[in-house]
């Protein structure tokens, strides 16, 4: 115990780094290197480990799970890919802070295929996610918020100005980010962001019809403004009629054998709608 103690130094910020993290010997069940990360990931929320923090060697990794450098170097190898473990030349390896890359790999992967399958996944989703985050954005968004939206939406509004599908695409997701940011609820931009590629891939899809670009913009005006205004509910209907407008592009661009109903954004009752006469109380959380 003694010297486990002594290979556990302190670092400037007062939190102890491991050169061990406790781990016992692995049992000889499914794929060693697949259960050797899921024991360093285990003991790395276990211990309360903060990005930044360091982790031990690969070689104290193996006298801790009795277990092979080839294993403990492919579990490594594969949390580093998950973007869990950050190797830092000539340091050694230290927890990851969060990043929406390895997120969005992942839902690229779930969702590769035909743009229509996505969009019938993603759809949902972002019914789910996008009202409510208006609303939340209203009551919660900073000035620099604000003016973030502003200027995703003036780069659209260029960007379609010249027929420029790429760009205005990329603008229209950034600004459905900005306002994700906004909620000030770093959960609601880390799940969109995960979404972005296929994201990307639908909107210069829904653009090829006819109209598509100038509508964008004006329902984004409408959302800015409602923001702008601190009106949740506003914010809501604004972008659940973008929402339902979108649908409806997809479905005139996919030519789907499964047809969008005619969802009219008035009296829609899908994910996101209020009831009637209701004014739900948005958290600010």
């Amino acid at each position: 115990m003694k010297a486990e103690q002594e290979d556990v130094p302190v670092i400037a910020s007062g939190r102890r780094v491991g050169r061990s993290l406790g781990l016992g010997p692995m049992e000889r069940s499914r794929s060693l290197s697949a259960r050797a990360a899921d024991r360093i990931v285990d003991r790395i929320l276990e211990l309360d480990l903060r990005p930044g923090d360091r982790l031990p060697s690969e070689r104290v990794l193996c006298l801790e799970m009795d277990s092979s450098r080839t294993v403990i170097r492919e579990a490594v190898k594969s949390l580093i890919g998950r973007g869990i473990v950050q190797a830092r030349h000539g340091q050694g390896l230290f927890v990851a802070a969060p990043s929406g890359s390895a997120t969005r790999a992942s839902v690229n992967l779930l969702l590769n295929g035909d743009v229509e399958l996505r969009y019938d996944k993603v759809r949902v989703i972002r019914d789910l996610l996008e009202v409510d985050a208006a609303g939340r954005a209203a009551t919660n968004a900073s000035a620099e918020d604000i003016e973030a939206m502003e200027r995703a939406l003036a780069l659209q509004a260029r960007a379609t100005a010249q027929h420029d599908v790429d760009g205005a695409a990329h603008a229209d997701v950034e600004f459905h980010l900005a306002l994700a940011r906004a909620t000030q609820n770093e959960l609601f931009p880390f799940l969109l962001d995960a979404m972005g590629d296929v994201m990307l891939a639908i909107r210069i899809t829904t653009m090829q019809v006819p109209g598509d670009f100038e509508e964008g913009i004006e329902s984004h005006s409408r959302i800015v403004a409602a923001v702008r205004a601190r009106d949740p509910v506003r914010a809501r209907k604004a972008m659940r009629t973008h929402l339902v407008h979108s649908e409806r592009a997809m479905s005139t661009a996919g030519e789907s054998s499964d047809p969008v109903r005619d969802r009219d954004p008035e009296t829609d009752t899908g994910p996101g709608a209020e009831e009637p006469g209701v004014d739900p109380e948005v958290p600010t959380g």
